[in-house]
């Protein structure tokens, strides 16, 4: 509360300057944090980006290798035949894509994501 002048009283007027100066102290720390961070970032993407390294254009390679391929439909599934990443099949009256390099059926195992399936039952293989 202000004394009959008005002011603060000297220990909350003193208080109130620790608090102001430890929020100082934590701000200026959190800054310094930030700073290194962000010294750190640039660091990183200068050194992708410098020649010789391959970061960014093998980056830019990869990213062009696959919008070159974009999603090849190889048919039906085949037993003997292996399947890449981008690869689509159709396997008991559904649409699969490969993720990994894989030989494995559609729908057994991680290698395959179902993108479409058909409303019927699948139709018995006539051999």
């Amino acid at each position: 509360m202000p004394n009959d002048t008005g002011l603060l009283p000297e220990a909350l007027a003193a208080a109130l300057g620790d608090v102001v100066a430890d929020c100082r102290r934590e701000w200026q720390r959190d800054l310094a944090l930030i700073a290194a961070e962000a010294r750190a970032a640039t660091a990183e993407m200068k050194l992708m980006a410098a020649p010789g390294t391959g970061g960014l254009a093998e980056l830019q390679r990869r990213i062009d290798k696959i919008e070159e391929r974009g999603l090849l439909y190889r048919g039906t599934w085949q037993a003997a035949d292996g399947y890449e990443r981008g690869h689509a099949v159709t396997h008991q009256g559904a649409l699969w894509h490969c993720n990994t390099p894989t030989r494995d059926a559609p729908g057994t195992s991680r290698h395959w994501t179902l993108m479409a399936k058909s409303a019927a039952p699948p139709r018995p293989v006539i051999a």
